[in-house]
C-alpha cells in the first residue's frame, strides 16, 4: 500500500520536530469531540487514507502525523449542537511530544516535501489480543489531550494498528454493506470502547463511521516540491 504525503522540519529552539501529513486534502474526513466520544467521520476514498495515516504513525515512532480536518464541511447531519471539530496529531510515546509546542510546530510547517510511504497491506494485520493487553500498565495505552484545536492521541505502533485495522473495515465495508441508520444518517461503524483494554483511563470511546451524506468536495491545492520516499 502507497500513501502520498508531505515531509515538514520544524526547528524550535534546539527542538526539531517531523510532521507528515496527508499529501491530498482530505475533504471527506472530520474528526468530533463529544462528551463521551470522539468521532472520526469519514467518506469515500478518505476512508483508506486515513487507515494509511495511522498505519504511517504506527512505523514512524520519530515523527507526528498531521491530519488537519477541522475545518472539513459536515456530512449531512454530522454535527450536534456542541460538538467540537478538531484537528488530529498522532504520536509515539516515546516522542514525548507536549501539546503546548503545537501552536509554534504547526505555524512553522509550511507546505513541506512530497514523499510516498509504502505501507503494510491490510492482510498483514492482525488484531491485538485484548486479554492480554488488560495486564499492560495505563501508560502503555492510547492516551487523549486537546489542546489548541487539535486532538493528540498517544500510543505505540500495536495500538496505532489496532485502530488502522478497524479503519480499514470501515474503509472496506462502510458503502457496500452492513450500513444502518442513526439518527437519520445511513453510516457504517467500527468503534474502541473504553472497555477494550487499548484507551488509557479517561480517555472517550473512538467511534470510527463512514457516512455516504457528504456535502463536501474539496480542493486540491499546490503541489509541494517531490523528494524521496519516508
Amino acid at each position: 500500500m502507497e500513501l502520498r504525503v508531505t515531509e515538514h522540519r520544524v526547528q524550535l529552539g534546539r527542538a526539531g520536530f517531523r510532521v507528515l501529513r496527508p499529501a491530498a486534502p482530505l475533504a471527506r474526513t472530520l474528526v468530533v469531540g463529544r462528551e463521551w466520544s470522539v468521532e472520526v467521520l469519514v467518506g469515500g476514498a478518505d476512508a483508506a487514507a486515513v487507515a494509511a495515516l495511522w498505519l504511517l504513525a504506527a512505523r514512524s515512532p520519530r515523527s507526528l502525523v498531521h491530519l488537519p480536518v477541522r475545518a472539513t464541511t459536515p456530512p449531512v447531519g454530522g454535527l450536534w449542537p456542541g460538538d467540537l471539530p478538531l484537528d488530529l496529531v498522532l504520536s509515539h510515546r516515546g516522542l514525548q511530544f507536549s501539546p503546548s509546542d503545537w501552536k509554534d510546530v504547526r505555524a512553522g510547517l509550511g507546505r513541506g516535501r512530497l514523499r510516498t510511504a509504502e505501507l503494510p497491506e491490510a492482510a498483514s494485520l492482525a488484531p491485538i489480543d485484548h486479554d492480554a493487553h488488560a495486564h499492560v500498565p495505563d501508560r502503555e495505552r492510547l492516551h487523549e489531550r486537546v489542546h489548541a484545536d487539535t486532538l493528540f492521541l498517544t500510543g505505540d505502533a500495536p495500538l496505532f494498528r489496532e485502530v488502522a485495522r478497524l479503519h480499514l473495515d470501515v474503509a472496506a465495508n462502510g458503502g457496500h454493506h452492513g450500513t444502518h441508520d442513526h439518527l437519520g444518517v445511513e453510516h457504517y461503524c467500527r468503534e474502541v470502547h473504553p472497555s477494550s483494554n487499548v484507551l488509557g483511563r479517561g480517555a472517550r470511546r473512538l467511534h470510527l463511521v463512514h457516512t455516504a451524506r457528504w456535502t463536501s468536495t474539496g480542493r486540491r491545492g499546490a503541489e509541494p516540491p517531490r523528494g524521496r520516499e519516508v
